[in-house]
């Protein structure tokens, strides 16, 4: 690919990080064990979540949980312990 597809993709990605949409959890869906996304620090939207060993992770755009869910068990817990600390 060339520099400007890495661009345009990268900013597509954070466009969809900055998005000041509110969230309601899904009908029948557990919260997120965390409030902040593991990867941007950005507030968790309720309905951008992933259940990893019967923990509902949350994220603040699809695109940071499309990257978790991509990942191997070792990354998402490794994840998933940063997202249940404090």
């Amino acid at each position: 690919m060339n520099k400007l597809a890495f661009l345009l993709i990268g900013t597509l990605a954070l466009a969809g990080c900055s998005s000041a949409e509110k969230s309601a959890p899904a009908a029948g869906a557990l919260a997120p064990v965390n409030s902040a996304c593991p990867y941007s620090g950005g507030k968790v939207k309720n309905d951008v979540t992933s259940e990893f060993k019967g923990q509902t992770i949350g994220f603040c755009c699809a695109g940071c949980k499309a990257k978790f869910d991509g990942g191997d068990d070792s990354a998402k817990a490794a994840i998933s312990a940063k997202a249940t600390q404090k």
